[in-house]
């Protein structure tokens, strides 16, 4: 029963968390800001651990905001 429980909170997780991407998605777009809120989110995140050295780093800042992203929906979905 436990894993049950544990798989139907990863699939919620996961559907949260993209649903969420999806509505950035589509604000940003709506704005002509392809990928704008994660990477500002992105940056942010970065900042907590040092400063964010390159202007040209919008991939990984990217990148570090979707994990994060997803491992914060995971750990809700999983509690």
């Amino acid at each position: 029963m436990q894993h049950r429980t544990l798989r139907e909170g990863m699939i919620a997780a996961f559907i949260g968390g993209t649903a969420v991407a999806l509505w950035f998605l589509v604000v940003d777009l709506a704005n002509d800001r392809f990928l704008y809120t994660p990477t500002v989110l992105g940056r942010t995140v970065m900042s907590l651990f040092g400063p964010v050295d390159s202007p040209d780093s919008t991939n990984a800042v990217t990148l570090v905001y979707t994990l994060v992203h997803y491992a914060v929906f995971f750990a809700i979905g999983i509690l």
